[in-house]
């Protein structure tokens, strides 16, 4: 995405992550599981150890940059939350991709999140979750 489009995407910051990603006790991790991507990341509560869980459901597509890769427009309101994109032009080149016979079968709302030195995601999904399991 040229910063040229990134100026015309508005974004609004939906979730605040409960912690600072600088106090995460490891790296956070990405894997798939049941159709829907998982982001996970432990840290500490008091005492107690703590996994965190972001669940993006019914994801379409999705991208990562390294922190070294990021512009301002990834960082800016995603800073250890979610926002979500507005007018998205890449919610709009996926759905006009899109077989014609499933254009109005998928929901494709932009988030994205950036973790301090993890880098930014961006995922094009229905909705997403937060959960937090001790460990």
């Amino acid at each position: 995405m040229s910063l040229q489009q990134e100026g015309r995407m508005s974004d609004k910051k939906v979730f605040e992550i409960p912690v600072p990603s600088t106090s995460f006790i490891e790296q956070p991790s990405l894997m798939e599981e049941d159709g829907s991507l998982i982001i996970t990341f432990a840290y500490l509560n008091g005492k107690s150890r703590v996994r965190g869980k972001l669940l993006f459901l019914k994801p379409r597509s999705y991208r990562w940059r390294a922190e070294v890769h990021c512009t301002a427009w990834h960082i800016g309101n995603s800073y250890d939350a979610i926002s979500e994109v507005m007018d998205s032009s890449w919610a709009q080149e996926i759905g006009n991709d899109t077989a014609k016979g499933w254009k109005d079968k998928w929901v494709l709302r932009h988030f994205k999140v950036y973790l301090d030195s993890w880098g930014a995601f961006e995922v094009l999904c229905e909705d997403f979750s937060f959960s937090e399991v001790p460990v």
